[in-house]
């Protein structure tokens, strides 16, 4: 139905949209980032196609890409929370550490409660060998929620705890 509207409407930024949609649900990550490139060309103005565009180009390894986006929403929206998250984790992904740490530090100041950016940097962290920051943010986020639906949280303290060599705990 995507393909056949952007057939229609090759101009209807909305029209790829749902066809990069649709690719991204298909794990086809190259062609949905096309498409959310062209719906941004289309509609400049539309965060929704700018930040899965972000997304997309973190998850494809264009980190560099990912933080330009990431800083466009949040030039336009100091307060995006989802577009914070991206930053810091792609800022991670691009080696640049110390400014990830400091955008870091910022977005979680106060009653800050950003589970993904919590579960993502310690997830980050686990990976680069830093098992202490990595357990201190995952205890964070299952301090903010404990429950069994968000079990992300869970996987990331198990992470840090192997990081840190002591599986029994993680287990």
């Amino acid at each position: 139905l995507a393909q056949a509207a952007v057939a229609l409407k090759p101009e209807m930024a909305a029209a790829h949209q749902a066809l990069g949609t649709a690719h991204r649900f298909s794990l086809k990550l190259e062609e949905a980032a096309a498409e959310f490139a062209r719906a941004v060309e289309l509609d400049p103005q539309n965060v929704a196609s700018r930040r899965a565009l972000a997304e997309l180009r973190r998850a494809t390894g264009k980190a560099e890409e990912a933080v330009a986006l990431y800083k466009e929403l949040l030039a336009a929206n100091a307060q995006d929370a989802n577009a914070r998250a991206g930053l810091v984790l792609s800022l991670f992904d691009a080696g640049r550490r110390a400014e990830a740490e400091r955008e870091l530090q910022s977005a979680l100041t106060g009653e800050a409660r950003d589970l993904p950016l919590l579960v993502g940097a310690s997830y980050w962290y686990s990976a680069h060998g830093d098992g202490a920051r990595a357990l201190e943010l995952a205890d964070k986020a299952v301090a903010f929620e404990s429950r069994f639906g968000w079990a992300w949280t869970r996987v990331a303290q198990g992470r840090a705890l192997l990081a840190l060599k002591r599986p029994l705990e993680a287990e």
